[in-house]
């Protein structure tokens, strides 16, 4: 009973209580229940309101994670209210139907038949999570046809809220596949431009991962149909699924806003179309003129502002004049296939 009305407490007071802390309070309440049964003498009853109000006062903190009292209050009133209902609604289901006659005097005189109506119950329970738990799967689950240069391939995909992966280059959602899902006759580096983005997951703190451009990406289930182009797709070399039940992981921001919206990112927001900005230097294989060197003793000053009001104009100028040694670097890349730019 004390679960119960924990459990309607952090529903109606929002607390994100874990299995494991509802259970713990709802352990201390039924403690304290068997103290003041098991109390005796003429300050019974004042034992009984006093404690009461000290361990509903802890059961709240312990659900609710908190120390505040504004919040420990609305927890003791709701839960006291909740409480009172319960019991309230109990008592007059056992006093005035025929089925609470049965539960107290059939099942509650019963240890045995009360353990298999409990234990049913919680069978019941674990076989309504799974079923929902596979019934969010399966919502979350998509064909994927994914079409590079004249080939086209389809795969199982799952729409992973955990996955924000972005290309830091241009903003644009990176999908994630399972590098035995590409078919063996598409050479990626050959047929398309590649590049390498880091990445960060669990297991693997930093590293980086290889990134195409499908051409175009059908998605679709039962109750959605988008296409999207140019879509960024990532080459994982270890496997996504161990059941092998899918071998994509869709970027939930591709399905989330559909191919008008996801198109419409591309498009200039309206401030750009009020405002001139600074047009986009490419320097790598470009014909723009690249920053001369710094003296030394002019690096040395530059170097010296770092420290004070004028560290970002600082930072910029040491950036621009070293941009040389950036190209050299960069140039050496020239055709390995990853975007230098």
């Amino acid at each position: 009973m004390d679960y119960i009305v924990l459990s309607c407490t952090c529903r109606i007071c929002g607390y994100a209580a874990s299995y494991p802390r509802r259970l713990l309070s709802a352990t201390l309440g039924a403690l304290w229940a068997i103290v003041v049964e098991v109390s005796r003498g003429a300050l019974r009853n004042v034992f009984h309101v006093c404690t009461y109000v000290i361990v509903s006062t802890v059961m709240v903190m312990i659900i609710s994670g908190t120390t505040r009292i504004k919040k420990i209050s609305k927890g003791l009133a709701v839960l006291y209210v909740v409480t009172f209902g319960i019991c309230g609604a109990v008592y007059m289901f056992n006093m005035y139907t025929s089925c609470g006659m049965l539960i107290t005097v059939k099942i509650m005189s019963d240890p045995e038949l009360l353990m298999y109506v409990v234990l049913t119950l919680v069978i019941l329970k674990l076989l309504y999570q799974k079923m929902s738990k596979l019934k969010s799967i399966k919502s979350y689950m998509y064909k994927v046809e994914i079409c590079v240069k004249d080939v086209r391939f389809t795969v199982d995909g799952l729409m992973d809220t955990g996955n924000h992966l972005t290309d830091p280059y241009n903003g644009m959602p990176v999908s994630v596949i399972d590098k035995r899902a590409v078919p063996s006759d598409i050479n990626i580096g050959a047929t398309e431009k590649i590049h390498y983005i880091p990445i960060s997951s669990v297991g693997c703190s930093s590293g980086v991962i290889m990134v195409f451009t499908a051409s175009a990406c059908h998605i679709y289930n039962s109750s959605m149909d988008i296409t999207l182009n140019n879509v960024l797709i990532g080459i994982s070399e270890t496997a996504l699924s161990k059941g092998e039940n899918y071998d994509l992981l869709i970027n939930p921001v591709l399905i989330e806003n559909g191919e008008d919206r996801f198109q419409f990112k591309m498009v200039p927001s309206i401030k750009s179309l009020f405002t001139v900005s600074q047009p986009d230097v490419h320097y790598i294989g470009g014909s723009d003129v690249l920053p001369a060197p710094l003296e030394a003793e002019e690096e040395a000053r530059i170097i010296e502002e770092l420290s004070t009001e004028k560290e970002g104009d600082a930072k910029k100028c040491l950036i621009e004049h070293n941009l040389r040694l950036v190209v050299y670097i960069a140039k050496r890349f020239d055709n390995t296939g990853v975007g230098v730019e």
